[in-house]
């Protein structure tokens, strides 16, 4: 029996080698492998994570210049379709502006009332030239809303655009069915 090795026995003393035990060396360089390839499992799942973050990051500008480019051209498309509209003369002609009510302007006050803008208590303004309407000027109703404004103002907005320019109601006069007539009763002959 060597003299170094070790006996584990009751009976006998314990011997523990005189030199210590040195681990071979493919242990140490397994164990090296070991802790390296720990490491690189961690750099990897870093690596993995700062990957996923810039994938999520891109797509996240994709939709937000999705969205934007959206936007954009709807804007444009709205544009497009109001200058076709006025292009292809989306107002009122002369005569169905000229068929309008055109009145000479009393004050409200005065007359009991009205459904104008209030610029104050003693006087109505033009919501298309901001300014107050003074008595005896020439205003145009619209006949649908009733709203009333300076002719010349309303004039100009009616040949680009069919609409009141205050609460967007059609401006086109009504058209009444005209009346009907009764037939005069005729009592047949006897």
């Amino acid at each position: 029996m060597d003299p170094r090795a070790l006996t584990l026995s009751l009976e006998k003393p314990t011997k523990f080698p005189s030199h210590e035990v040195q681990p071979k060396a493919e242990r140490v360089t397994m164990s090296a492998q070991q802790s390296s390839s720990f490491s690189n499992t961690g750099e990897e799942m870093s690596l993995a994570f700062a990957f996923g973050i810039c994938v999520l990051v891109f797509v996240a500008i994709c939709i937000i210049c999705s969205r934007r480019q959206a936007r954009i051209a709807t804007a444009a498309a709205i544009a497009r379709h109001d200058l076709l509209r006025t292009i292809a003369g989306g107002g009122l002609g002369k005569a169905e502006i000229a068929s309008l009510p055109a009145f000479a302007y009393r004050n409200p006050v005065e007359s009991g009332g009205g459904s104008c803008s209030r610029a104050s208590d003693a006087s109505v303004q033009c919501v298309v030239c901001l300014s107050a309407m003074a008595e005896g000027e020439m205003v145009r109703m619209l006949p649908r809303c009733r709203h009333v404004f300076h002719v010349d103002c309303v004039d100009m907005w009616l040949f680009s655009h069919s609409t009141c320019p205050l609460c967007r109601a059609d401006a086109k006069a009504e058209r009444r069915p005209p009346p009907s007539v009764a037939a005069p009763e005729v009592s047949p002959p006897v």
